[in-house]
């Protein structure tokens, strides 16, 4: 794909980040929906591999030195901003909400059981769902859930769920929120 598609210069910028947005939630984050809370150096990982791969989609450059049309290189945040990106930890903010909808709605009382027994470990899967809902609260105000109200909306209207956290993640409160800004779990 780097060679015929995003490197082709008819190709909108758009449709390449569209390309690679799907790209990156079936490949790079396949299974992330299942990660427990992640240290801030996996997140910085995820952060650099992610943005990584979105500024070659875009064909950006990764130099010290300025391009030849001398245009410096955007920052991060800049280049979320620019071309409306949702933010890398919001890859994989979003395929962890998006299971909680698909637990909510189709699994067995025993799995949900499992899940909240671990509400206590800081580091389960449980406890990055907090820290999930607390983050779409402060992305989209209508999301003011705790883990229960969000698991009956789920099971309630999952269509109307999943519209939520789509714009929570692609919202520009969600581009803004750093690394730094989150909670920083070690």
């Amino acid at each position: 794909l780097r060679g015929k598609f995003f490197r082709a210069t008819r190709v909108e910028v758009p449709k390449k980040l569209q390309v690679q947005g799907a790209l990156l939630l079936s490949r790079s984050c396949f299974g992330s929906s299942i990660w427990p809370i992640l240290t801030v150096p996996e997140r910085q990982r995820i952060h650099t591999n992610i943005l990584g791969s979105l500024r070659s989609a875009v064909s950006e450059k990764w130099s010290d030195q300025s391009t030849d049309d001398d245009s410096p290189m955007l920052t991060d945040s800049h280049f979320l901003e620019v071309y409306e990106i949702r933010s890398p930890y919001a890859f994989v903010r979003f395929s962890r909400l998006r299971l909680a909808i698909r637990l909510a709605k189709k699994a067995p009382i025993e799995l949900l059981v499992l899940v909240y027994a671990a509400r206590q470990d800081t580091k389960s899967w449980y406890s990055a769902l907090v820290d999930d809902l607390q983050w779409m609260c402060m992305c989209t105000p209508q999301a003011s859930f705790s883990v229960q109200e969000w698991f009956k909306f789920a099971r309630n209207d999952p269509t109307a769920a999943r519209r939520l956290v789509r714009k929570a993640c692609d919202s520009k409160a969600a581009r803004s929120l750093t690394i730094a800004e989150t909670r920083p779990n070690i």
